[in-house]
């Protein structure tokens, strides 16, 4: 066995290889997971850009723009999302890539020890701890694949895009032109209103000045002025 170890071809890096790969691929998983919480109604509560996104086009819905391609917009932006400053891509395929890195490897052991002309037996082990390291990311990778989760994301964001949020949005401007119609509505009654009080007052006072035009009862200015005070407070 110490001899195998002894003859066993870059150690460190089949260690480094699958350690990497385990963790890109749970920091994948995760993070689509979070992403796809989000998008059902594009919140952006863990993904800003979500949130962002969905603003843009409350934008373009409120200023009747036209939208064409709104799934070329959501490739696009999912293509520039990325996880821990990295391209989502090179997350979720981390795994991938480590594997075809400890299959590479383990050949490369094979051929090193082929050059040296040292038994095969001492380096078919190697080969084959970096075989099974390989594999076993590979199944890592299907078990906690994202591309599933991806088309989900992909989906929930067209809908909410095309289907949601222009009623959102259709139903908010109707509502904001409803209550300026109501204030439109109320001032014209306040008006009204005004007018009828004025009216009623004007013909107080000429009711007044009949009454004592009738009865040969002048007033004086200040009366008058004093009456009119009354009458506006009445």
């Amino acid at each position: 066995m110490k001899i195998i170890l002894e003859n066993l071809f870059f150690p460190q890096g089949l260690i480094v290889l699958f350690v990497v790969g385990v963790i890109a691929q749970i920091v994948a998983w995760k993070s689509y997971g979070r992403m796809l919480a989000d998008s059902v109604e594009m919140e952006g509560k863990k993904k800003r850009w979500l949130g962002v996104l969905r603003k843009r086009f409350e934008s373009y819905y409120q200023l009747e723009a036209n939208l064409n391609n709104i799934t070329c917009v959501v490739d696009k932006e999912l293509y520039k999302n990325k996880i821990c400053g990295f391209p989502d891509k090179w997350m979720a395929d981390g795994s991938l890539y480590c594997a075809m890195t400890c299959f590479f490897l383990g050949f490369l052991g094979v051929l090193r020890n082929c050059v040296r002309g040292e038994l095969l037996e001492f380096s078919v082990p190697g080969f084959l701890m970096f075989t099974l390291a390989g594999i076993a990311l590979l199944v890592i990778h299907e078990v906690f694949s994202v591309d599933e989760r991806k088309q989900q994301i992909r989906s929930n964001m067209i809908y909410f895009l095309e289907n949601i949020l222009p009623n959102r949005c259709e139903k908010k401007e109707r509502k904001i032109e409803n209550e300026k119609k109501e204030e439109i509505i109320i001032k014209e009654a306040e008006q009204k209103e005004k007018k009828k009080e004025e009216k009623q007052v004007k013909e107080i006072e000429e009711h007044w000045q009949e009454i004592a035009a009738a009865k040969e009862f002048a007033l004086t200015p200040e009366e008058i002025q004093m009456m009119k005070e009354i009458l506006h407070e009445i």
